[in-house]
């Protein structure tokens, strides 16, 4: 948060949404920042893609064969999709804004309004 209220104290009406685009692209110490934002994004992702994993596992194995008996290659290929699928979309947007406004439509509302609902009648 203190960042944040520092980084639109400076900028005012003008900040962007990613914080670090707002600073020179020459500043070494704003550059050694984006470095380790990076190195944190590609640390996190694994992370994400187990769960994503985890959720295709369930959904397709427990559901069409009633067991999770998940298989080397099965593992490989929904591995490698998510990966794709990933790619596929960070390298087909320059704004980052719109892949997060679009990944909260789709996760705020199952999160808000249908697992609580779930979890009450369950």
């Amino acid at each position: 948060i203190a960042l944040g209220i520092a980084g639109y104290v400076t900028f005012k009406g003008n900040t962007q949404g990613d914080l670090l685009l707002n600073y020179c692209p020459d500043d070494d110490i704003i550059n050694a920042s984006r470095f380790v934002y990076a190195v944190t994004i590609m640390l996190t992702f694994p992370i994400e893609c187990f769960v994503a994993r985890e959720v295709v596992d369930n959904l397709y194995l427990t559901f069409s064969t009633g067991k999770k008996n998940e298989t080397l290659w099965w593992h490989v290929i929904v591995t490698c999709s998510i990966s794709f699928c990933a790619l596929a979309v960070g390298e087909s947007t320059d704004n980052l804004g719109l892949v997060l406004e679009f990944t909260g439509v789709l996760a705020a509302t199952p999160l808000a309004f249908i697992l609580p609902a779930d979890r009450k009648s369950g």
